[in-house]
């Protein structure tokens, strides 16, 4: 029941002890050097100066329930192999001030469920080339800009639906190439084309027009029309044309 300070020198058996009887908190030296330290309530180490530790060997501490460590100036951790931090429950990391995180190898961000990047400002700098990979991808956005020094494409393998409800404006300072191939488009039903203002429509090879129907065409301005060529019209039915003012045709050859 009282306290005890021992020094036993018993060959190959020699140990050093200080133990508090009521508590069973005390040190405890055995032959091999191990040091086994018993604290049965709370402990507490004041260092007013530095503090070095040196381990030669491993290192390993189980913590029941809380565990806290608060530095006033700065931190640094190195570690010679392999980095892993499991966390069972939520996690946060705040940073007051700058962050940044260097990979000078391969880098890894996995989110089972949703991952979000919440940012004032994001900015993503690659040195070489960019992947994503996803089933849907989906942008709200204000404003979403675009500046390629290079090439800048797109390709869609089964859907792409352009749709500007307000402003639309392509400018291209050398080549626009719109399409490359054959163009095919049918449709069923009514179809409405309003045009405001001047048009231009520049064909560069042949271009053949079939119309099973009647066809209507009114013209309320100035309708010219040159032909550098052959112009020929075959027409296997009634030809009716009326002309209110001034006909004139002038014809060579």
């Amino acid at each position: 029941t009282g306290s005890m300070v021992m020094f036993d020198d018993t060959p190959y058996n020699t140990r050093m002890k200080i133990q508090h009887g009521p508590s069973k908190s005390g040190i405890v030296i055995y032959d091999n050097g191990d040091v086994r330290i018993t604290n049965s309530q709370k402990k507490t180490e004041v260092t007013v100066k530095d503090q070095e530790i040196i381990v030669k060997g491993n290192v390993k501490m189980n913590v029941d329930g809380n565990y806290h460590l608060k530095v006033g100036r700065d931190y640094h951790l190195e570690v010679g192999g392999m980095y892993n931090v499991a966390v069972n429950r939520e996690s946060k990391i705040t940073y007051a001030g700058e962050h940044e995180t260097l990979f000078k190898n391969d880098g890894k961000i996995e989110a089972t469920n949703a991952l979000a990047l919440v940012s004032s400002k994001l900015g993503i700098t690659s040195s070489g080339q960019t992947e994503m990979f996803s089933p849907v991808y989906t942008t709200w956005t204000t404003e979403q800009n675009h500046f390629a020094l290079g090439s800048y494409n797109i390709t869609a393998m089964y859907k792409n639906d352009f749709i500007a409800l307000n402003k639309l404006k392509i400018i291209g300072q050398n080549n626009v190439a719109a399409r490359i191939g054959t163009n095919f488009e049918m449709g069923f039903g009514n179809s409405n084309r309003t045009q405001m203002g001047a048009e231009s429509e520049n064909w560069l090879g042949k271009k053949a027009k079939n119309i099973f129907g009647a066809n209507s065409e009114n013209k309320l301005a100035i309708d010219a029309k040159n032909t550098v060529g052959v112009t020929s019209k075959n027409t296997s039915a009634l030809n009716f044309r009326a002309i209110t003012g001034l006909n004139l045709n002038t014809e060579t050859g």
